[in-house]
């Protein structure tokens, strides 16, 4: 009978377990997508593509962050819509940026 109990809880433990973490991600981005972002400033965007020229300045944005435990999210508001930002290490035409947003727009935190 105890061998039996315990079978039926480690099948019950493997089966609850990730759903409760899969309702946890959910609920982190439903929470993130809900408001809550602190605003910290504007940037200057600098584009650059690819194989192209590099330009100046041609969009300002206002940067945005949210704290969820030990993880930081940021997005990037120019005009009316939002977009994620992508930190990281990026080299464009011998300058250094750390934040990416959208395919061609860099620009330090």
């Amino acid at each position: 009978m105890k061998k039996v109990l315990i079978l039926i809880c480690a099948f019950c433990m493997s089966v609850t377990e990730p759903t409760i973490a899969l309702t946890r991600e959910i609920l982190i981005v439903e929470n993130m997508q809900q408001g809550n972002w602190e605003e910290l400033g504007k940037v200057s965007l600098k584009f650059h593509k690819e194989g192209g020229v590099y330009y100046s300045p041609i969009s300002e944005g206002i940067l945005y962050v949210r704290v969820i435990g030990e993880r930081t999210f940021y997005r990037v508001k120019i005009e009316d819509k939002f977009y994620s930002v992508a930190i990281g290490e990026y080299i464009v035409e011998g300058k250094k940026y750390n934040a990416k947003v959208a395919e061609n727009y860099y620009f330090n935190i």
